[in-house]
């Protein structure tokens, strides 16, 4: 409990601050860019958010509990290999550059180009947090990012009231969150350098990882895509401010993996096991609680905050039933990512199974339901993802 209260209360600081600036943000962008602008932005970082699987996020996943071993080393393999096969993703957004230039749509063909020279390096510098967080130093990983979040916002807003051109918009963005990442990176390991070994798992282990998420990324954007393609850059808009209250409420679940992390790493499975039903039952009715609340103040907050986005607030109390779920199974992948170093490699691509059923569904749903279409997908999803770690913990004998 000491442990949860010293180093939860940082972590809810950092999401304080991540709810703050992120609700500034979309106030500017509300008020002082136009729905289509600002849909064609969401649809150009869906792109990217897809490409940035070359930076392989798996090795986050295995760094975490690599340094939370001891091998704080691997961090330095860790930034390399994400570097180097993120100009893979650099290549493909200049590809996709060349691709929209030549059907002359100048406005996307730009934006990609923009957008692909910092693939490799925005994400990757980022890995900071990771290693400090599996360190349990909370009170740096927060401050950092804390700052980091407060002046790339700033930033952005200033912008924006300056100017609705959307290149220039993008080159703010990934310009500043490259830079301040960057800096941050040589000054957290400079104050909090590495000790310990290099584990070389990371390479294959981080691998297959990220091979396993490729249908994750994409289950993760591909709703933008297929919007922006059927219904226009407007209804990406309208989407993106549905979802985002409810997205801002989840992040708070991201607490849970760094906090239990480095204590489940070091807890037999038997350990586990004994406290597993009691903590998915209070998990589970304290999500309901949250869900509930945002239910009932929901159309006050699109009132007062985003009176152009009033139409969204239907959408986004359909998708508050994910607030209430996403809570008991953000503590399942927590259990799973302290034991991967036991998984069965094949599990990482059984895991895969509900972003499939969510990439077939939206392929279906959306051209006949819109933004119900997704909706409907998401509940799919994520009621076979559940089941999924269900199985995959059995095979790590958690059971």
């Amino acid at each position: 409990m000491m442990y949860l209260a010293r180093s939860g209360s940082w972590l809810s600081l950092g999401h304080i601050v991540s709810v703050v600036t992120t609700l500034g943000l979309s106030i500017f962008f509300a008020n002082f860019l136009p729905k289509e602008t600002y849909g064609t932005y969401k649809y150009v970082l869906s792109i990217i958010g897809i490409l940035t699987i070359t930076t392989l996020p798996g090795v986050n996943t295995y760094l975490a509990q690599a340094v939370a071993r001891g091998f704080e080393k691997t961090i330095y393999k860790a930034l390399k290999l994400k570097i180097t096969y993120g100009l893979l993703g650099a290549m493909l957004a200049f590809g996709g550059s060349f691709y929209y230039y030549y059907n002359d749509n100048h406005t996307l063909s730009l934006s990609l180009l923009i957008a692909g020279l910092f693939i490799p390096f925005m994400d990757s510098a980022g890995i900071y947090n990771v290693y400090l967080q599996s360190k349990k130093l909370f009170k740096a990983s927060i401050s950092y990012f804390s700052f980091n979040q407060i002046v790339t916002s700033l930033i952005l807003i200033l912008t924006i009231v300056l100017s609705d051109n959307l290149f220039i918009i993008l080159l703010a963005y990934f310009g500043s969150w490259t830079f301040l990442r960057t800096i941050t990176f040589i000054q957290a390991l400079r104050k909090h350098p590495p000790s310990g070994e290099i584990d070389n798992n990371i390479s294959s282990y981080g691998l297959h990882i990220s091979v396993a998420g490729l249908l994750g990324i994409i289950a993760l954007h591909i709703d933008s895509l297929l919007l922006f393609h059927h219904f226009g850059p407007a209804e990406v808009a309208l989407y993106a401010f549905a979802l985002a209250p409810v997205e801002q409420i989840r992040g708070m679940y991201k607490n849970i993996s760094p906090l239990s992390l480095p204590k489940l790493a070091q807890r037999s499975c038997k350990e586990i096991n004994k406290i597993l039903a009691p903590r998915l039952f209070f998990l589970l009715l304290l999500g309901t609680s949250i869900a509930g609340i945002y239910i009932v103040l929901a159309p006050l907050f699109f009132q007062l905050l985003f009176p152009q986005y009033i139409e969204a607030v239907l959408f986004s109390q359909l998708l508050s039933g994910l607030i209430a779920l996403s809570l008991p199974v953000a503590f399942f992948a927590s259990i799973m990512q302290s034991k991967i170093s036991s998984m069965p490699r094949s599990w990482f691509y059984w895991g895969t199974l509900q972003y499939a059923f969510l990439i077939i569904s939206v392929i279906i749903f959306i051209p006949l339901y819109g933004i119900y279409g997704i909706i409907i997908s998401k509940y799919i999803a994520l009621f076979v993802g559940s089941h999924n770690k269900c199985m995959a913990m059995e095979a790590a004998n958690i059971q």
